[in-house]
């Protein structure tokens, strides 16, 4: 297990927003959060990378790995390029590459402390290849391509980047940094069908974990392994795509609203013989019964009547299936 988010609960005033919501994710996964809007998905996200703090409930990253998030308003420093944007992503590979060129430089003076430099050069090079070595300037203008900022645009100021262009470089350098965990709210937004096409691609061989808010229903067709639906401070997991998830949940809905009805005839038997008997030789009974009633019709027990969110309307096999949810 990669991350456990277990009983989160928060609630903006009286409003509760999350609600006892658990999640956990795994290597290879590649998660589906839906539901309405106004759920809670991006405040999920929030608590998920602590960037806010839950009433209840707690959030754990397995030890040694790592967490990336894509920004819906993603930031640059001021006045760099986009491709010195992008390379920031390396940062920690390039610090790598220069302290193995000053261990480089001290082999030749190093006399008697020669093997314990060279143990640490050794040490180094082995971070810098796992870190990904000199094939990163490949993988990073692959992924740039990729989400269509072509050649032409990398010199550009990020200042004057569109909004667009903007957020196809954040994708572009979260994803070439490969967290462990990889969050993604609304990854497609501003990519066009090609650039959805190599981003479906690129996450089908990502080897973390991977969380995806979306309202694109087939990229979570081509995409997801599990489906979690949020709505009313409440998560359900679904195994499959969301093409899998319509089918369960409409007959999850089936269910209820069976359920549902029973309780309501159930009710409305009991209250035709508290109506009935109330006055007469059963009054006695009829009045326990009303008090049973009253206790029950006040409890936790009653059951709602089932009620799918617009977006997520649910239709058994041969139903139309819209492009968006």
């Amino acid at each position: 297990m990669l991350l456990s988010a277990e009983n989160i609960q928060l609630a903006f005033g009286a409003r509760k927003i999350l609600d006892g919501v658990s999640l956990r994710l795994d290597a290879g996964e590649r998660v589906g959060l839906i539901g309405p809007n106004g759920a809670g998905k991006s405040t999920l996200i929030r608590v998920i990378t602590k960037a806010l703090q839950p009433d209840a409930g707690n959030v754990t990253l397995a030890r040694g790995a790592t967490m990336g998030l894509l920004e819906q308003d993603p930031k640059f420093t001021p006045g760099e390029t986009l491709i010195d944007a992008a390379e920031d992503a390396f940062e920690e590979l390039h610090q790598l590459a220069h302290e193995m060129r000053e261990l480089e430089h001290r082999m030749a003076d190093a006399g008697d402390d020669l093997d314990a430099v060279l143990k640490k050069y050794e040490q180094t090079q082995a971070a810098f290849d796992h870190a990904g070595g000199h094939a990163w300037r490949h993988k990073l203008e692959a992924a740039l391509h990729g989400v269509g900022l072509p050649d032409a645009d990398w010199e550009k100021d990020v200042d004057v980047l569109s909004g667009g262009q903007r957020s196809r470089l954040a994708l572009a350098k979260l994803l070439v940094q490969e967290p462990d965990v990889l969050l993604l709210d609304e990854p497609t937004n501003h990519l066009d069908l090609q650039a959805v096409d190599w981003l479906e691609d690129f996450l089908k061989r990502y080897t973390g974990a991977v969380l995806i808010i979306s309202h694109d229903r087939e990229l979570l067709d081509k995409l997801a392994t599990r489906i979690v639906h949020l709505q009313n401070g409440t998560a359900k997991s679904y195994p499959g795509n969301y093409e899998a998830y319509i089918e369960q949940r409409a007959l999850d809905e089936l269910s209820q609203q069976r359920a549902f009805d029973k309780q309501q005839a159930d009710i409305a038997k009991q209250q035709e013989y508290i109506r009935r008997f109330k006055a007469g030789q059963r009054a006695k009974e009829a009045r326990g019964r009303e008090t049973r009633l009253n206790r029950f019709l006040k409890s936790d027990a009653v059951l709602d009547t089932v009620r799918s969110d617009d977006q997520a309307r649910l239709k058994l096999a041969g139903a139309a299936k819209p492009n968006t949810i």
